[in-house]
């Protein structure tokens, strides 16, 4: 790539975030004092601030789940409010901003670990796991990319039950623990009754009972999006917002439809191991059928074996490495494995041997 390349020609470099510049292409570029950019950069120097606030959400899961939380209680309090970015619309298709009083942007690893001099008024850091190793040198290296967000904002919200987040707190962090843990929670879940309730270190409590997202990492999402509103709005009002009204969202948990007794869930948005744990966690009393596979991106497969053991009965085998899912697992025995070609071949499995009340994800 960098051969026959004439530096004294280039001003810049503009990386879209698909692209790895290895530590070899860094080193010329910086060598030859060659600033490289990204879209971040480029909607940081192009935006006027005004009265506008930015949130700013990064996590290996959870991002876009919590960003349309975000824009779902905003606007429905009347704010007028956008999400860009990693979501799907690219942040310099806002431009220019006008009228707009909130934007919530979706960050990923990629985007954080270029220098921007964007400044976020709140940003939420859900969770850090192994993901994308296939692209960093170390856990460590993808979690100082995204630790980038947290050191640009004024008030940052973080998951304390992340160890590697622990170490971030400081005086403007809000924590949030899924249980309540003396001197450390500002947001906790509580469960009353079936119901769950969201509350805070003092007064505030909010029942999310009612939501239709399976899983509660779902209602982690909520927590960390409720903490985020107050910070823009101590005042805020959800009592009058119905989260009945809030949609599922695409291949996140999706319900698709019953067969026979069967439910069938796409969670395709799974592209690492702890997404795939939560998933099956959210059905903790049910039989499922895993469809599994494509490109474990150099991730560590071990936490996904004491998942499998517990109500998992059969793995679909599917993409490049199918195989690898199959050597790692095929000792517990009764875990029923098969590879395929395509996903049409791995549903009809799955349906073939699957009970009324399973599950098939």
């Amino acid at each position: 790539l960098i051969k026959n390349v004439k530096f004294e020609s280039i001003d810049c470099v503009a990386v879209s975030p698909g692209i790895n510049l290895d530590n070899k292409i860094k080193s010329e570029l910086n060598n030859n004092n060659i600033s490289i950019i990204n879209d971040l950069y480029l909607f940081a120097n192009q935006l006027n601030r005004k009265n506008l606030k930015l949130i700013g959400v990064t996590g290996t899961n959870g991002k876009t789940t919590t960003c349309l939380l975000l824009k779902f209680f905003l606007q429905n309090h009347g704010y007028k409010v956008e999400a860009v970015g990693n979501i799907g619309r690219p942040v310099l298709d806002i431009l220019p901003i006008k009228d707009l009083e909130i934007l919530i942007i979706e960050l990923s690893s990629f985007q954080l670990e270029i220098v921007n001099e964007l400044k976020f008024d709140v940003g939420i850091t859900l969770n850090i796991s192994e993901d994308h190793l296939d692209r960093y040198n170390s856990f460590q290296d993808y979690a100082d990319a995204k630790k980038n967000l947290h050191t640009q904002s004024t008030k940052k919200i973080i998951n304390y039950d992340d160890l590697t987040l622990q170490n971030w707190h400081d005086k403007d962090t809000i924590s949030l623990t899924y249980e309540f843990k003396e001197g450390v929670s500002d947001y906790y879940i509580n469960t009353n009754q079936k119901k769950n309730l969201i509350r805070d270190k003092k007064d505030f409590k909010y029942n999310v009972s009612a939501t239709k997202l399976e899983g509660e990492h779902n209602i982690f999402n909520l927590m960390a999006t409720i903490a985020a509103v107050r910070l823009i709005n101590p005042n805020f009002d959800f009592d009058n917002i119905s989260l009945k009204k809030f949609q599922a969202i695409p291949h996140r948990l999706e319900w698709v439809r019953n067969i026979k007794g069967i439910n069938f869930y796409n969670d395709s948005k799974a592209t690492n191991v702890a997404s795939t744990i939560a998933a099956i966690r959210s059905f903790p009393n049910k039989k499922i059928h895993l469809i599994v596979g494509g490109d474990s991106k150099n991730q560590s497969l071990e936490p996904l074996e004491n998942f499998l053991k517990k109500n998992v009965c059969s793995l679909a085998l599917i993409g490049k490495d199918a195989k690898l899912f199959q050597e790692k697992f095929c000792h517990i025995d009764h875990l029923k494995m098969k590879i395929f070609k395509s996903m049409n071949c791995a549903v009809k499995f799955a349906l073939s041997i699957a009970k009324q009340d399973h599950i098939v994800m």
